[in-house]
């Protein structure tokens, strides 16, 4: 595995960047630090770090979220043994920052679909060549990146969203949407940081002030609205 970093608007000078890349390193981790112009957008920014990638398989994650040990082995199985041509997650686990509060979606995966979460795309580099690649857009630059691979007749498969929780601050996100939308009669909450046991989360993962542990561990509290008895 490669990983190439795209800093967007800060250099890897900044405090707690410098350290990050430095223990990456020296875990033996390859890694491209890349500093993009501050006032590219987004989806310009993405196909910058994708021309300084070596692998002929390209995944996109993003620098706010959590991902499991084997969220990008799972991807690439996916691919695999769907035959898809891209393949993503869904949109499955949330973590609610401002309400300290995570959000489980119900949701179909490990089928074919039209969409995918954002922040978990996996494809070749062929099909991004043959779609020109991500949109120079500020905001849903993967939204019209799957518009263009369905248009090219590429299938999309979406796995599991277990190894992924998709973090939602008051601010600052390209997937413009208010906090209610996420807190729709869909699914289930859990009063703080409740991810999936797939996650393999430990205690340096939570976010500040959390220490919950995996959903469904009753253990550890209850959903939110729900109680349980003995």
């Amino acid at each position: 595995m490669e990983v190439v970093l795209a800093l967007h608007g800060f250099g890897a000078g900044v405090p707690g960047v410098r350290e990050a890349v430095e223990g990456f390193r020296a875990s033996g981790g390859r890694l491209v630090v890349w500093e993009a112009p501050g006032e590219w957008v987004f989806g310009a920014v993405l196909n910058g770090a994708v021309a300084r990638a070596s692998g002929s398989l390209v995944a996109k994650m993003d620098d706010d979220d959590w991902y499991g040990p084997d969220h990008l082995s799972d991807l690439v199985w996916a691919r695999r043994y769907s035959g898809a041509d891209l393949v993503g997650t869904a949109a499955e686990y949330f973590y609610l920052e401002p309400l300290s509060l995570t959000v489980r979606w119900d949701t179909f995966s490990e089928c074919f679909a039209e969409h995918v979460s954002g922040a978990c795309l996996l494809t070749d580099r062929t099909l991004l060549e043959e779609v020109g690649g991500f949109r120079p857009l500020p905001v849903n630059e993967d939204a019209a990146l799957l518009e263009g691979a369905r248009a090219a007749g590429a299938a999309v498969y979406r796995a599991h969203g277990l190894g992924h929780v998709i973090r939602r601050a008051g601010r600052g996100h390209t997937w413009l949407e208010r906090m209610g939308f996420f807190l729709r009669d869909r699914g289930t909450q859990w009063r703080g940081w409740r991810p999936s046991a797939l996650l393999e989360s430990d205690p340096g993962d939570a976010p500040p002030g959390e220490a919950g542990g995996p959903a469904g561990a009753p253990e550890r509290g209850t959903p939110s609205g729900q109680s349980t008895s003995d």
